[in-house]
């Protein structure tokens, strides 16, 4: 009879990797949300807990979604949260979203239905994506604007009774008793915007009462009571938008006005809380025309920014967007130009949003929204590809949503072979080496990054197949071994660095396919490391 001995090798070969005796559960971490093209090398970096990708790729995370209703994503790594039910079916399309503050979204628009609900002006999704039964039972053609401000979420649109009660164009619902809310129970004309500042609802619009007082297109409402306050300000016509800053104290408005707080002040003002005139602003603006538009404002850091339909302010060319500087008086124009005009503005968590019907930059194909980080001065774009348009947005922390119609949805964010991502923030950091070719292998020590491929540059400067990078400093260590043919493998084992590939030569000394080098220090001189 015939025995068989199995040695410890392969007694451990058995018991960690046979699928035929043992069953283990791949645990491949939930919600990765980076794509790239063609991977070719990992490594991590435990303490900064940063993970390195290196490949044949030209960007990080450009995502896309078949969807005729709704996009969301994550406002860092812009990729979808989730997919929303096949049965939905939309019969019109949905020209408002409003977060509902917990993941989940408020979208309203034309007649749609959805399974037993019914033909409806508007839905909720949880952050799921699954449709409540819920329905505030709107009597009207469409629904145009949504804001959710604590419990109590705002509407705007064509409509005549809300449960049943009558209100016209304009009605704020009770979210925690799903009944009409009184907070606002009657404004004589239109609404443009509502906004939050404090214990207290600011709303601006076309209107000479609210809640039965007298108040020309701007008032302040108790939150808690719905009673209008005493202080308000007046203008001469149409609020279109109006945003406040509180380190400052301030507010700034743009419509169609020509005198704010019986002062002349031409489409723009800008003024205190709790005061009752206008603050002093150098703006000039060609005379108002169908083809001059000023619609939204929003103000940080003592910056406003504007944006609207117009070529033209202190008679400066300047389309769609710019910059008004409230301490020096100033304007400057973006780094960017638009074709078309800027709809709406938000700014939230140091991110600052501009929406649109733009889909041009500088002449470049861009989206319909537009990023700026405020506080590095960098801008990036959306791209909507779309059949009929993109209406409705809204971002609460973290989360972006859109509305309406289109197919696909994508952002470029150009990091060329070689991409550092933050594992904690699910962030692709704002750092390209520019490396012409593809990175195949990624080895890391002591803070170092060991870089291998097939290129011959990196940030404009000679590196071949090989380099040495430090992230800490963001620089390319002077260090050129300079191996003949491509970098397949990395890595380090006492102290020595080891390189495979398909070369012949490394450092100028002859070495077939394996070379190992001692690791070379952030204040190299010399390229002498070869052993």
């Amino acid at each position: 009879m015939r025995t068989f001995t199995l040695s410890i090798p392969a007694i451990l070969f058995l018991f960690f990797c046979s699928p035929f005796i043992f069953s283990q559960e791949l645990m491949v971490e939930r919600n990765w949300p980076f794509t790239l093209d063609e991977v070719k090398a990992i490594c991590a970096d435990d303490d900064a807990n940063r993970i390195y990708l290196g490949g044949n790729f030209n960007w990080a995370n450009n995502t896309g979604k078949m969807s005729s209703l709704l996009f969301t994503m994550d406002k860092i790594d812009l990729t979808p949260n989730y997919d929303y039910p096949s049965d939905f079916s939309s019969l019109g399309p949905y020209n408002a979203i409003a977060s509902d503050q917990n993941g989940g979204w408020f979208m309203g628009g034309f007649a749609s239905s959805y399974g037993s609900l019914g033909p409806q002006l508007i839905f909720h999704l949880d952050h799921t994506g699954k449709v409540s039964n819920w329905s505030p039972d709107i009597f009207g053609s469409s629904i145009q604007r949504m804001k959710k401000i604590e419990n109590q979420l705002f509407i705007w649109g064509n409509f005549q009774q809300v449960y049943g009660q009558n209100r016209t164009g304009f009605a704020v619902i009770d979210l925690d008793n799903d009944t009409i809310s009184n907070i606002i129970s009657s404004v004589n004309g239109l609404v443009s915007e509502v906004i939050q500042v404090d214990n207290d609802i600011i709303v601006v619009g076309n209107f000479s009462s609210i809640n039965g007082v007298p108040r020309d297109n701007f008032a302040s409402i108790d939150l808690a009571t719905g009673n209008v306050n005493a202080w308000s300000i007046t203008s001469n016509s149409t609020i279109r938008d109006v945003s406040y800053e509180a380190t400052s104290n301030r507010f700034v408005a743009v419509g169609e006005f020509t005198e704010f707080g019986g002062l002349p002040r031409q489409y723009f003002a800008s003024f205190l809380k709790n005061d009752t005139i206008p603050e002093t602003a150098s703006l000039t603006f060609p005379p108002q025309q169908s083809v001059f538009s000023l619609s939204a404002v929003a103000i940080h850091d003592n910056k406003v920014y504007l944006g609207g339909g117009f070529d033209t302010i202190n008679n400066i060319p300047i389309s769609n967007f710019v910059k008004y500087d409230l301490d020096s008086d100033s304007v400057a124009p973006m780094p960017f130009t638009l074709n078309a005009p800027v709809n709406q503005i938000i700014v939230d968590d140091g991110v600052l949003y501009f929406f649109g019907n733009f889909n041009e930059a500088n002449g470049q194909n861009v989206g319909r929204l537009g990023m700026i980080n405020l506080k590095t001065d960098t801008h990036t774009f959306l791209t909507f590809q779309q059949t009929s348009g993109v209406f409705g947005f809204d971002v609460f922390k973290g989360l972006m949503g859109f509305s309406g119609i289109f197919n696909f949805v994508s952002r470029y964010e150009h990091v060329a072979h070689f991409a550092i991502i933050d594992q904690e923030k699910k962030e692709v950091l704002d750092i390209d080496l520019e490396i012409d070719g593809p990175v195949h292998a990624i080895t890391f020590h002591d803070g170092i990054i060991y870089i291998g491929g097939n290129f011959t540059e990196a940030r404009g400067n000679a590196h071949i197949n090989l380099l040495a990078y430090d992230p800490e400093l963001d620089s390319i260590l002077p260090w050129f071994p300079e191996p003949n043919n491509i970098v397949h493998a990395l890595h380090v084992l006492n102290d020595k660095l080891y390189v495979g590939g398909d070369f012949n030569e490394i450092d100028q000394v002859t070495r077939t396919n394996i070379a190992g080098f001692n690791l070379p220090s952030r204040t190299i001189t010399s390229t002498s490391f070869i052993k």
